[in-house]
């Protein structure tokens, strides 16, 4: 597994752009723990991570626990109601 961090300076690649956040629970099998698909789109990639419930609620807590601590107040959202989009849901 990866050790670097979550921000490389070096990499001029880097640049802020839209992006999405999709998750979705993925079809329960036989003899397998529930699982969910974790996705990020951009306009030049897309990632995928299949996780357990364990390892999404830590990554959920990473990135609410992250944010929580950015200085300042939280910006409006610039469209719609601010909310990441969730596969199956509507609204």
């Amino acid at each position: 597994m990866p050790t670097m961090g979550a921000y490389d300076p070096e990499n001029t690649l880097l640049a802020e752009g839209p992006a999405a956040l999709a998750t979705t629970p993925l079809p329960p099998q036989p003899g397998v723990a529930p699982r969910m698909a974790v996705t990020i789109r951009t306009s030049s990639a897309t990632l995928t991570v299949i996780l357990d419930k364990r390892s999404g609620l830590a990554w959920g807590e990473q990135v609410s626990d992250t944010a929580r601590n950015l200085p300042g107040p939280v910006p409006p959202a610039p469209h719609g109601n601010g909310r990441l989009h969730v596969a199956g849901e509507h609204g």
